[in-house]
């Protein structure tokens, strides 16, 4: 884990992914001890669950996927910016099979509903063959194979998180946010470069059969 370079030492910063390891941090400044940077890591990890279980909150709500959060406290107090770094846009095109899997799940719903017996419902067996699309940590997965093979290799989504003593911060509060999510976005290339290269096959050496 990399320390925080912030220029402000008012702001606490960090980065971590859905599974709280801290990618970037101010927790790891020098300048603090052993027991304050204990302390303010298990406060920026607990900030960092809390946005979690607002971000799957806001899609079991069906809200939509959430990019960012800001919290505010009264009387001008501290403010907590949240960011969520998708490794994949869910505005994605779908595929043609996708579409037309689409229309005909709508043929064979409204089918359905005019043949709905009035004193009765259709057994839920009969929908069991159906195929959808599931968001699943925030990335938008497909029952094709090669899908589900891509969303393994995705980079993982990262939270980005900046605290500021007061609202009067919250300029430089969302600077820092911005550079926070750069930095996290350059991670996140990066991870999916390694990715890849290491999915690559290796060239094996020639034989010298002379």
């Amino acid at each position: 884990m990399a320390a925080s370079s912030s220029n402000s030492s008012q702001l606490a910063l960090h980065l971590a992914d859905r599974a709280l390891t801290p990618i970037l941090s101010s927790s790891r400044q020098p300048s603090t001890s052993a027991a304050q940077s204990r302390n303010q890591a298990q406060g920026l990890s607990a900030l960092t669950t809390a946005a979690i279980t607002a971000y799957e909150s806001a899609l079991r709500l069906g809200l939509g996927v959430p990019e960012r959060i800001m919290i505010e406290t009264q009387s001008s107090g501290p403010i907590v910016l949240h960011s969520y770094l998708n490794p994949q846009s869910i505005q994605r095109p779908r595929s043609c099979r996708t579409q037309s899997r689409d229309t005909e799940e709508e043929i064979a719903e409204q089918t359905r509903s005019e043949l709905r017996p009035v004193s009765g419902t259709i057994n839920n067996g009969e929908e069991q063959g159906r195929s959808y699309e599931v968001l699943v940590n925030g990335v938008l997965e497909g029952d094709d194979e090669d899908e589900e093979n891509n969303s393994m290799h995705q980079p993982p989504m990262l939270i980005a998180s900046v605290i500021a003593p007061s609202a009067a911060d919250s300029g430089e509060a969302r600077r820092a946010a911005a550079r926070l999510e750069r930095t996290g976005r350059t991670f996140q290339r990066e991870w999916a470069r390694e990715q890849e290269e290491s999915r690559q096959p290796h060239a094996l050496p020639d034989e010298d059969d002379g």
